[in-house]
């Protein structure tokens, strides 16, 4: 594929305008010039501005036409046409795409946000839903009915690149990863020579399929345009939050990533270590249960010092909404992915100590070492199976950073790649949802010894590699 001028899209998309092919038609039938369908942004247009901005404010692109999908047959005719056009695609939901690929320069964005059907089976238990919600809608939408899929903690992200790369939250040790929850997948696929169809992959038919896109990240083998998910029941949970100073951060950590792992699989729970200028180590999460047999539960971490403690009854809806409500703080974000095998010895326990009492910490609004609790349901493969390879891990981790302002990019760049570097020799792998362009045996750090069915699976649905950015899956 390549990328086309601005002048010589115009002519291609003036090309359909004149021969009337701007209307529906079945484009898996590649003989005849596929549409372009849906709402479409274009550079001139005054919405084109917005419609290309990224999340993460790092990334700057300016594809030449934004494509919203008001429904499948729309993605079905943009891969047609940009197949037939030569023409480069990535696809697009939530635009929180850590590295940027979701968007690219002289090419078509394939955007499924405008997409948002619901319906939700109480009874059943399951819901149908495109693909174009974040978080924050699912978990308000199922709230009502007091269900649930374990998603993550950020609303604004789209639910399909969530679910396509795992999916990792406070829920994951009681219900398992989003992707645990997925029963089937509608999604578009290359057809023929230069086509595209929609298949719908579940345990059943597509199996190959069904289990690649159960963890297997977005964008890799087609565009998702429905999940069909079974839902768990939730309503009330109890909230904490326990906050040390600084110098207790030692005790915290290690005391921390030795409970966790085997702490009852109804309690969720992050620990973050903020910049040694904010005096802040904070342990956070939400228990399934009573407020009792929670206070048993946190015994080990409230014999450390004087911890601040908060900890209320909530519905789990509601307060998920309280925490992603407020104006967005910070245009740049950076993080380093990472899986914790073993309790850190002391010695990477005093690296992120030291980087985080870093002048380099203290300059950044939001400098943080950030851990999400493993384990319980997490180690559990659902029926069917999944590429999702990081189940064994004891916890998550990554440090990361926020800020505006642009003179300190460069050195809190280089702050969080250090930071991650001297840490490589005590962690394992990284996750996928949280990419790392510099990253050299990706493929092993994502997907363990998934990494090579994967690139089957690769080979069976897209063997012309036209879903193709940096560390998509390759051919075999």
């Amino acid at each position: 594929m390549k990328n086309l001028s601005r002048r010589d899209m115009c002519k291609l998309i003036g090309a359909a305008v004149a021969t009337g092919m701007l209307t529906s038609c079945s484009s898996s039938d590649s003989d005849k010039p596929a549409p372009l369908t849906g709402r479409i942004v274009y550079p001139e247009d005054t919405e084109y501005p917005a419609a290309k901005q990224a999340w993460d404010r790092l990334f700057v692109t300016f594809p030449l036409a934004i494509i919203f999908a008001q429904q499948p047959q729309d993605v079905i005719n943009a891969i047609t046409w940009c197949r037939q056009n030569g023409v480069e695609f990535r696809a697009r939901c939530g635009r929180h795409s850590l590295e940027g690929w979701s968007s690219l320069n002289g090419g078509i964005v394939i955007d499924v946000s405008e997409m948002k059907n619901i319906v939700i089976d109480p009874l059943a238990k399951t819901a149908i839903l495109q693909t174009g919600f974040n978080q924050g809608e699912i978990v308000s939408a199922l709230g009502q009915h007091n269900l649930t899929i374990p998603l993550g903690s950020e609303g604004t992200v789209g639910v399909a690149g969530v679910t396509l790369g795992g999916g990792i939250g406070y829920l994951s040790r009681q219900f398992g990863i989003t992707c645990d929850s997925l029963i089937a997948v509608d999604i578009v696929v290359p057809s023929g020579k230069d086509g595209a169809m929609l298949v719908r992959a579940d345990e059943n038919q597509h199996s190959d399929l069904f289990w690649a896109c159960r963890g297997g990240g977005g964008g890799n083998f087609g565009i998702a345009t429905a999940f069909t998910f079974q839902l768990s029941e939730i309503t009330n949970v109890i909230h904490f939050v326990l906050d040390w100073n600084f110098a207790s951060a030692h005790a915290v950590i290690n005391a921390w990533q030795n409970w966790f792992p085997s702490v009852d699989r109804r309690l969720g729970s992050t620990l973050v270590v903020l910049s040694k200028s904010t005096n802040v180590v904070e342990v956070e999460g939400y228990f399934i249960g009573s407020q009792a047999e929670l206070m048993t539960l946190l015994a080990p971490l409230l014999a450390i010092g004087s911890p601040t403690q908060t900890i209320k009854q909530v519905n789990w809806a509601e307060q998920y909404a309280i925490n992603n409500a407020g104006p967005r703080q910070f245009n740049n974000w950076k993080f380093s992915s990472s899986w914790i095998y073993q309790p850190l010895p002391s010695q990477a326990i005093d690296i992120i100590l030291q980087y985080m009492s870093s002048d380099t910490a203290a300059k950044i609004p939001e400098a943080n070492f950030w851990c999400l609790g493993w384990g319980g349901a997490t180690k559990n493969e659902p029926a069917g199976g999944s590429a999702f390879y990081h189940r064994n891990a004891l916890y998550y981790a990554e440090p990361g950073a926020g800020w505006n302002d642009g003179s300190i990019t460069n050195e809190t760049q280089y702050w969080l790649d250090s930071f991650a570097q001297e840490l490589r020799p005590f962690v394992k792998g990284a996750y996928v949802n949280v990419p790392d362009a510099s990253l050299v045996d990706w493929g092993n750090l994502y997907y363990g010894t998934n990494f090579d069915r994967l690139r089957q699976i690769k080979k069976t649905y897209d063997p012309e590699n036209i879903f193709n950015f940096p560390q998509s899956i390759p051919l075999p």
